[in-house]
Parts: C-alpha cells; sequence; structure tokens
C-alpha cells in the first residue's frame, strides 16, 4: 500500500499546510451595496418614470387634438368675483355675469344680516 501511486498523493497532501477560506457572506449577498439601491426605491424610480412618460404622452396627445381643432387651451370663462375660484359659483341675481363662490356668497350674507 506504501508504493501506491494514490496512497502518496494523499500523504503530501496532508503534509501541506492548508489555508482555510470562509464562504461567502450571506447576509452581504442579500443588502444593496449602497442605501440607495433597495428594491422598493428602484421600483419607487420606475414607477415615477413610467408615470411621467404616460403624462407626457397624454400632454403630446391633448396638443394634437387641440392643434387639429385649431383651438387654443380654454380656461373656465366664469370665476368668482371676490376669490377667483372657479367652482361651485353662483351668479348674482343684481349683477348679471358676476358670479361668487357658495363660501364667499354665505359670508356676505352672514355679513348683511349682522348688520
Amino acid at each position: 500500500i506504501f508504493e501506491d501511486a494514490t496512497y502518496k498523493q494523499f500523504v503530501e497532501s496532508l503534509s501541506a499546510p492548508k489555508t482555510f477560506e470562509a464562504p461567502p457572506d450571506p447576509v452581504a449577498a442579500l443588502q444593496p451595496a449602497t442605501a440607495k439601491d433597495t428594491p422598493l426605491l428602484n421600483y419607487m424610480k420606475t414607477r415615477a418614470a413610467e408615470r411621467r412618460a404616460r403624462q407626457e404622452k397624454r400632454e403630446r396627445e391633448r396638443k394634437r387634438w387641440h392643434d387639429r381643432l385649431g383651438r387654443i387651451e380654454e380656461k373656465p370663462k366664469w370665476r368668482c368675483a371676490e376669490c377667483g375660484t372657479s367652482k361651485h359659483l353662483e351668479e348674482d341675481p343684481d349683477q348679471r355675469g358676476v358670479c361668487y363662490c357658495t363660501y364667499c356668497w354665505e359670508t356676505w350674507e352672514s355679513k348683511e344680516y349682522k348688520k
């Protein structure tokens, strides 16, 4: 058995000093390289880019549609004479064409009743 080549190779491998190689750290493999490279942040970045692309596409379509019709962007026709909002308007019966929002209308009425 001492003359066997495989046995001689085995004995030589035992006499050679061995160095320990630690396996890779599994926790380090799971953690991102930087704090800004987490899956959630990457997902949010891609979603924001997709939303921006959809918004730009809508803007281009809207602009192209308006260009075909020869229209310009329309602003609300009626606005509150006090605060300038375009929502919840009531027309003043004494002055045709003048509108007030519900809040301004009610504050004006409450001031009138207090007098």
